[in-house]
């Protein structure tokens, strides 16, 4: 009698069971336990926790930044070099020794070279898109590292003038706070994707003051457009949170500062800001589009890795001394728009650049700010692509305020009486622009709404944000963080079954105990053996174990016909050679899309020197995805 049918082993392995049932298995199940919680409460407790982290995070974050700058401008550049003159809390460019200024973002790369020698392969360059990968389609684990490598490095890169984004790296940290505590708590892969994403949320919530947009951006941006209800109770949680101990005990400044209390239009001038969304879309498109393809330029040169950011740097400090406004992520010039007047703007742009004296010519000033806009856009593609550490978010929402105060210039000549501020329209340039480039609209309306707290402001930013985006969209579907993927045929599309099946390898479901046969065994064994299986497909390969064809049913039953040939042939005589297979780091949709081109059952696995690894038949690649499929659930 077998030993699975017998009563003694079956008592023998009873107690075990019942002991696996009552230890848990990971720290989550056992404070569930202890607690008396369920496991989706425990969620969002943990998101919670997550969002105090990330507010701790954004506020050492801003003093590390302030620190930076504070150490590149007023002492090395003022003290030391004597290239600007401070003016309040502004500087102004000295005379005769400008120049100096150039050097502050190539010192800036030099601590990041000593960085990267300490983490190399994990400093330098724009990281949200392989951030995105590894959430979407990977296992969304970051290592603890990242909190420490993101914020040195995009300190130092803003701090000395890099034109670079915090928002990107603050949303990193933030995600890499979720994924340390899920791995600490031993929870599934797609309860770690959520908790990146609370990380996330937490983290732009903070650093905007905004808990709404926060929520939307994880969910538009980070997870893609994915929409859950648990999801969004999770992010609320984070992101509330997180605002909470940022508002109540950190205070920690606004990015944009404090926003002055502006008339939105009604009636008619609504229309005006479909045309602000036509320029915004066609400018995101430059942008995105700039940014890319000055990136593809950085990479393809014949340069040593750590030459190519001190490079980029110099060009952007020399672009620097002659455009002052492209230094820096641009909150420090978006504050100072919001709080200008039109009397105001020549002082404001004669600090940034605008050649000449342009007086109270509201068209000049307005083309300055494009050109002005054009110039942090080669910046911004020019420190990244090289290598420059930090984001895009930032820039764009300069980018944007710029277009957007150069449109509404535009509207007070033309409608002197209709439009007499230009500032609504700087707002609203500010966060349409963003959407357009990112493709997340829903974030940009409410970021809008949080940040003047105004529902008059809605209607116009609605307005430009949904048009601008969908030309954009239009003119590529992808957005400034998808585009680098597409590039490398990474769809970030996919829906939550599809997603399993592209982040399983083949290795992992592939069977490694196969019927493998030499090239040279006599056809007459090789027979004998098949009449023997219960495989109906074998693997044929050489004496190296490279896999040279396969032999299934169909051909032994050819072979039958004819007996007389069983005593001279050999496998590889009645094998097919024009193999399908895959490779063990190729994932199941790839392995899917194969076995359903020709219907095959099962197909050979080579490993990358093309040895045979093993054999996927289709029934485990349905096995493996339901397990997957339960596992997201538990």
């Amino acid at each position: 009698m077998p030993v699975t049918d017998s009563p003694s082993a079956a008592s023998q392995r009873l107690p075990s069971a019942r002991q696996s049932a009552s230890m848990p298995a990971t720290l989550a199940d056992r404070l569930g336990q202890r607690l008396h919680i369920s496991p989706n409460t425990l969620l969002i407790v943990t998101a919670a926790a997550i969002g105090l982290g990330a507010a701790l995070a954004n506020y050492a974050f801003y003093w590390l930044i302030q620190g930076a700058h504070r150490l590149f401008f007023h002492v090395i550049a003022a003290d030391v070099l004597g290239a600007v003159t401070p003016r309040g809390q502004h500087f102004q460019l000295s005379e005769g020794r400008a120049w100096l200024i150039a050097l502050l973002p190539g010192l800036g790369v030099v601590l990041l070279y000593f960085l990267a020698r300490v983490f190399p392969g994990e400093v330098y360059g724009y990281g949200m898109p392989r951030f995105l990968e590894r959430v979407n389609l990977k296992d969304a684990r970051l290592p603890a590292r990242n909190i420490v490598i993101k914020m040195l490095s995009a300190a130092i890169t803003v701090g000395s003038g890099g034109s670079v984004g915090k928002e990107g790296p603050v949303v990193q940290i933030g995600g890499t706070m979720g994924s340390v505590a899920s791995g600490l708590l031993g929870m599934s892969t797609e309860r770690t994707r959520l908790l990146v994403a609370s990380g996330a949320a937490a983290a732009i919530a903070a650093a905007f003051d905004a808990p709404i947009a926060g929520v939307l951006f994880a969910i538009e941006i980070i997870l893609i457009g994915a929409f859950e209800l648990q999801v969004f109770t999770m992010l609320i949680v984070a992101a509330a949170s997180s605002v909470a101990l940022t508002r109540g005990l950190l205070n920690v400044p606004s990015v944009f500062g404090e926003v002055p209390v502006l008339d939105f239009p009604a009636g008619w001038q609504l229309m005006l800001y479909l045309g602000l969304g036509v320029l915004l879309g066609l400018a995101a498109w430059l942008y995105n589009t700039l940014f890319h393809r000055i990136g593809r330029l950085w990479k393809a040169l014949p340069l040593n890795q750590h030459l190519k950011p001190f490079l980029g740097a110099s060009l952007v400090g020399l672009l620097g001394v002659f455009v002052f406004g492209v230094f820096g992520d641009g909150a420090e010039w978006i504050a100072r728009l919001f709080a200008a007047s039109s009397d105001d703007l020549p002082a404001i742009l004669d600090e940034m650049w605008v050649p000449g004296d342009m007086g109270g010519h509201y068209l000049l000033m307005g083309l300055g700010l494009v050109a002005l806009a054009l110039f942090k856009m080669l910046a911004t593609a020019t420190t990244l692509g090289s290598g420059g550490a930090g984001g895009v978010f930032g820039p764009a929402l300069f980018i944007g305020a710029a277009l957007g105060t150069a449109f509404g210039l535009a509207m007070m000549s033309l409608f002197p009486g209709a439009v007499q501020d230009f500032r609504p329209f700087t707002l609203v340039g500010m966060c349409a622009f963003l959407s357009a480039s990112t493709h997340a609209p829903l974030t940009s309306i409410f970021l809008m709404f949080e940040v003047t707290n105004r529902a008059d402001s809605v209607l116009p930013v609605l307005f430009a944000s949904v048009l601008g985006t969908a030309l954009s969209h239009k003119m590529n579907r992808e957005s400034i963080d998808t585009l680098e993927l597409a590039e490398r045929r990474v769809d970030m599309h996919l829906g939550k079954e599809e997603r399993i099946l592209v982040i399983t390898p083949v290795a992992e479901v592939m069977r490694t105990r196969v019927e493998r046969v030499n090239i040279k065994e006599p056809l007459r064994q090789l027979v004998a053996r098949v009449l023997d299986s219960r495989h109906t497909h074998f693997p044929v390969v050489d004496d190296e174990g490279h896999l040279r064809g396969i032999v299934g049913l169909s051909d032994i039953r050819s072979v039958l016909a004819q007996p007389e040939a069983l005593d001279f042939l050999i496998a590889l005589d009645v094998a097919a050679t024009d193999v399908v297979f895959v490779q063990t780091d190729d994932n199941l949709r790839t392995a899917m899309s194969k076995l359903n081109f020709r219907g095959f059952s099962e197909i050979p696995v080579v490993d990358a020197d093309g040895k045979l690894a093993g054999m996927l038949a289709q029934i485990d690649v349905i096995n493996a995805y339901n397990k997957k499929i339960l596992q997201a659930k538990l």
